[in-house]
């Protein structure tokens, strides 16, 4: 926000152009996250504390998986 701030408001044209790319390189985590909220949103709505059974089976899978996979330089 203080970036965008800083591209609204202006000022030296340098800082603006650094406010602006670091703007643009949190853009993608930023509508991520409210496309995940209303999908979230969403599922409540739809099934109730159902949905929480989705994001945990994966994070679980994800878990699983971590512990799975021998990290890369580890020789046996």
């Amino acid at each position: 926000m203080l970036d965008l701030g800083g591209v609204l408001v202006g000022g030296d044209p340098v800082e603006i152009a650094k406010a602006r790319s670091r703007a643009m390189h949190t853009l993608p985590v930023i509508v991520g996250f409210t496309i995940g909220c209303g999908l979230g949103a969403a599922g409540e709505a739809a099934v109730g504390l159902w949905s929480l059974a989705l994001p945990t089976g994966l994070a679980l899978l994800a878990l699983a998986i971590g512990f799975a996979v021998e990290p890369e330089g580890r020789g046996r």
